[in-house]
Order: C-alpha cells, then sequence, then structure tokens
C-alpha cells in the first residue's frame, strides 16, 4: 500500500501524513499509562502498521518508563531491514522509579537529555562506537567483552563467580570469533594495537546483539593495513546486522557501503547507490574533485 508522504522539515526524509503512536504500547503502571498491553498483540500492530504502508513510529522514553521503546525494538527486528520505519523518540520528563504514578519531573537539561538518548538506543537495540576508543586498558580483551556482556543484561552478583556464568561466556567467546581477536582474549587492552582497540570496541558493542550497530568514523587514525582488515570485518559483519557508519574517508565508504547518503552544510546533499554517488555532479564538486581540478594540478606541478 502507497501512503501520501511530506517532507519532515529541511531534513530530506519524507515520511507518511499518518504515522504509528507507541504511546499505549508502554502499558500501565505509571503516570499516564492506558493500561495493561499484550506485547506480542503492539509488536503484530506495529508490524501491520508498517506492511499498510506507514514509514514511522512515534515511541517517547516516558511511554511505560522505558518499556515503549523496547517494545519497539523487538518489532524492528522482525521486520526485514529493507522495510524498517523510521524511530521518533522524545525525552524531557524524568520519572521517579520508586514512586512511577508521580508526575515526571521536566528536565531539558543537556546532560539528562544526553542520559536519556543514550538509554534510548540501548533499549531500541542500538549500539555505537565512537572516534575516541573507550576499553578498559588494564583487563583482558576477554574481560572487556565480559563486562559489557554481562553488565548489559543484569546487575552484577559480587558473590558468584564470572566462571559460573556459562551463557556470557560463550557470548565471550562467540564474540571474540567475530572480530578476530580469539588470539588475544587474553592479551592487556591497554597493550592492543590501535586497530585491535578498535576492534574490541565493536566487539564490545555487538555482545550485547544490537539490532543495529553506529560506527563513527571506524578507521579514523589506521594505518593502511589496519583499515583494509577493519573494512574487511565490518563488511562482514554487515552480512548479519545493520550497520550506519559515518566516515569521511572516501574510499572506505565506496568499499563498504550499500547505500550511501552524503551529507553538507547540515543537509543532505545526495542519496544512492555508491556507483550513483560516485557519479553524482553536486557530490564530486563538494567532496570527490572535478576532472578538470586534477588537470589543474597536475599542470602546476609540471610548470
Amino acid at each position: 500500500m502507497s501512503l501520501l508522504r511530506r517532507p519532515l522539515g529541511t531534513s530530506g526524509l519524507q515520511i507518511t501524513q499518518v504515522g504509528f503512536g507507541a504511546w499505549a504500547v508502554g502499558g500501565g503502571g505509571w503516570a499516564y499509562g492506558w493500561g495493561s498491553q499484550d506485547d506480542a498483540d503492539s509488536i503484530a500492530a506495529i508490524k501491520h502498521a508498517v506492511a499498510s504502508g506507514i514509514n514511522w513510529v512515534d515511541t517517547a522514553a516516558i511511554y511505560g518508563l522505558g518499556h515503549s521503546e523496547e517494545v519497539v525494538g523487538r518489532a524492528l527486528r522482525e521486520i526485514p531491514a529493507a522495510e524498517r520505519p523510521y524511530v521518533f523518540t522524545k525525552g524531557g520528563m524524568i520519572p521517579d522509579p520508586s514512586q512511577p504514578f508521580k508526575e515526571p519531573v521536566r528536565n531539558l537539561r543537556p546532560e539528562s537529555i544526553r542520559r536519556e538518548v543514550e538509554a534510548s538506543l540501548r533499549r531500541l537495540g542500538v549500539k555505537r562506537t565512537l572516534q575516541i576508543k573507550s576499553v578498559f586498558p588494564q583487563l583482558s580483551v576477554a574481560d572487556n567483552l565480559w563486562i559489557t556482556g554481562y553488565g548489559g543484561q543484569r546487575f552484577l552478583n559480587p558473590f558468584r563467580a564470572a566462571a559460573r556464568d556459562r551463557g556470557t561466556r560463550e557470548k565471550v567467546e562467540r564474540t571474540l570469533e567475530q572480530i578476530g581477536l580469539a588470539a588475544l582474549a587474553r592479551r592487556q587492552a591497554g597493550t592492543l594495537s590501535y586497530g585491535d582497540v578498535a576492534l574490541l570496541e565493536i566487539g564490545m558493542a555487538l555482545i550485547s546483539q544490537p539490532r543495529l550497530l553506529l560506527l563513527d568514523e571506524p578507521t579514523c587514525g589506521m594505518s593502511p593495513a589496519e583499515t583494509e582488515r577493519a573494512v574487511e570485518k565490518i563488511r562482514e559483519l554487515a552480512r548479519t546486522i545493520d550497520i550506519i557508519i559515518i566516515e569521511h574517508d572516501m574510499e572506505v565508504v565506496f568499499e563498504i557501503a550499500d547505500d550511501i547518503t552524503v551529507m553538507a552544510q547540515g543537509a543532505i546533499l545526495a542519496s544512492g547507490s555508491p556507483a550513483e554517488i560516485a557519479a553524482d555532479e553536486r557530490v564530486r564538486e563538494a567532496y570527490l574533485g572535478r576532472e578538470e581540478d586534477e588537470d589543474y594540478v597536475e599542470e602546476e606541478a609540471h610548470a
């Protein structure tokens, strides 16, 4: 089914004129709840809406005290990647977990919004890595993965030996194989090469089995050999998980991406396949350079 669409401000996105509101999906047990909801029914409703042509879902961190975002994230996993809707979430209302029916406190301070955004991404099944690598340098590669894998699903039990958690141990072993660092499992993270640290950080995101992985300039600062290895590993991962990469190295972009969106001055300049982007005159002018510019540089070099 095809529904009418309209532009979303100046973002370049085209959204259907009607979307799916996930307020009720949050269920009851909080100040503005609509009453208990069956999660399976909610997921089925979201999938039906998307199948009917709706291409965006509205939710918020406050809906069900985060439960709405969790349900939306579960629904996204069951929808083919090419058909998934945009998800718009909101923040600024902070509940008291000990008094869920109490009026939430409104907080728009940047540090509060940042915490909410990070929590929302986790609930929606999104993991990310940043340019500045963040690992535990004094711990082994395996222990870095174990902490993030175990900590993401339950409270740490100081009275339980880590070796007894078979499920997390198996996830650590599987992730080590995924990122190609099994041979370095006992190596102290602080002694790794820059490229291996980058792969470890990707593994720390992967171990929680996200639906979407965001990579911020994953090859920044790498040597050519490390870049080649990282590109190969990202290609392998892309067979089983959706990945969005922010990258300025155009060679890396063209080697990895199936679809490319080019930004310029805070707005979308062009979107399309690698071949379409390479042939786009606007992109060539902004990022890739013109053939006549290359000729001019060569003439100057021989002058």
